[in-house]
């Protein structure tokens, strides 16, 4: 399930104190940060709206100046789902009654007869890439007798959510469009499902509802050449398309005005055309328009051997090579774990065939256009 602002317009109107502030300067290629699970605008002090440059909020600290309930604690200022640390494993296993569970748990940790590599190894397998939290491995180890209030301080504060604004400024600079996943998957642990915090809980929200928000401008140079003749190739799985359909929403809306665009390239990743194709109608109209060349790839539709949006990179490699030998800026944005790495793979490959090149030197030219900022990525999940 996918939900976006576009469908819900109400809920653009909770960013409209950040969205003043952040107008004069443009929110192209920004990120909306939410702070999930809570309400209303009185927890938004005058210092949570210099955080669209950069700083902290300050609210990532335990209320400590009032009484709580025990479940809108747990449910607003904490991590549940974070994967222990190794630190939290030692310290569940000196509260563990059962030697045996103890030793377990130390294990986990880091095997005291083994090597630093077995040790690592075994942590990083069986905790941190399977995100198991706390919770986890109190609910395996019942012997381990954590008070509560050891339980709150090994629990992180609640971080918000940062997610890339998908609509362009030129439209209604007041306003903002979000594209966000509701994550409800089987967890990596094996045990129950896994539900995004702020994504299930920005499903709740009904339109008028205010929660805390800023706009910040992205860490990475993540916006448009400020050459609108500059050639462009984008590429995205998923929701990792939101900032892209806001680079086309604005060259769209340049093209309107007269200005004479350089040409672009959107390859988008998805399962299926008719299930998570976002924006297909839009996407569609704009490259009827010539605002853009639309290239998608369907994991659960293949297509003369496209399966992932790498596929089809590779497979209009000719036009890709082309508008990179004519200087033009690429774009990644998705997942960090597989996509994002075959991607730059991808486009490496296709520059070292196009000019002869043995894997070093087209290695070294990736490298080059990535200091360039030619090559920008901006990924999740990695």
């Amino acid at each position: 399930m996918t939900r976006s602002n576009s469908q819900s317009p109400g809920h653009a109107d909770i960013l409209a104190a950040a969205l003043r502030e952040f107008a004069d300067h443009g929110f192209q290629g920004a990120r909306a940060s939410w702070w999930p699970g809570r309400r209303g605008t009185s927890a938004w002090p005058p210092a949570r709206r210099s955080c669209s440059t950069g700083c902290a909020p300050d609210d990532a600290l335990l209320p400590v100046d009032r009484p709580i309930a025990v479940d809108d604690l747990l449910a607003r200022d904490v991590e549940l789902a974070q994967p222990a640390t190794r630190r939290d494993l030692k310290r569940l296993a000196e509260l563990t009654a059962c030697p045996r569970q103890a030793a377990r748990l130390l294990e986990l940790a880091g095997d005291p007869e083994g090597t630093p590599e077995s040790a690592t190894s075994r942590y990083e397998a069986e905790v941190l890439q399977q995100r198991v939290s706390i919770l986890d491995l109190l609910e395996r180890f019942e012997a381990c007798a954590l008070p509560f209030e050891v339980f709150l301080e090994l629990l992180p504060p609640m971080k918000p959510r940062r997610y890339s604004i998908s609509s362009s400024p030129r439209i209604d600079p007041r306003r903002c469009t979000l594209t966000v996943a509701v994550l409800d998957v089987p967890a990596w642990s094996g045990h129950g499902r896994f539900c995004g915090t702020a994504s299930s809980f920005l499903a709740r929200v009904e339109p008028g509802e205010a929660v805390p928000a800023a706009v910040r401008p992205p860490h990475t140079p993540f916006t448009l050449p400020a050459d609108p003749s500059v050639p462009v190739v984008m590429i995205a799985a998923g929701t990792g398309i939101a900032p892209f359909r806001g680079f086309i929403e604005d060259r769209a809306e340049q093209r309107r005005a007269g200005v004479e665009l350089g040409p672009a390239l959107l390859f988008f990743g998805c399962d299926h055309p008719d299930v998570d194709w976002l924006y297909r109608a839009q996407l569609e109209a704009w490259a009827r328009e010539g605002v853009v060349g639309v290239y998608p790839a369907f994991l659960r539709a293949e297509q003369d051997g496209v399966t992932f949006v790498q596929h089809r990179v590779w497979a209009e490699r000719e036009r890709v090579g082309a508008l990179l030998d004519a200087g033009a800026r690429v774009y990644v944005c998705g997942d960090g774990r597989h996509m994002a790495p075959a991607v730059r793979e991808t486009v490496g490959r296709i520059h070292q065939l196009r000019h002869g090149l043995d894997p070093a030197r087209a290695e070294a030219w990736l490298r080059d256009q990535e200091q360039a900022h030619a090559y920008v990525a901006d990924v999740f999940g990695g």
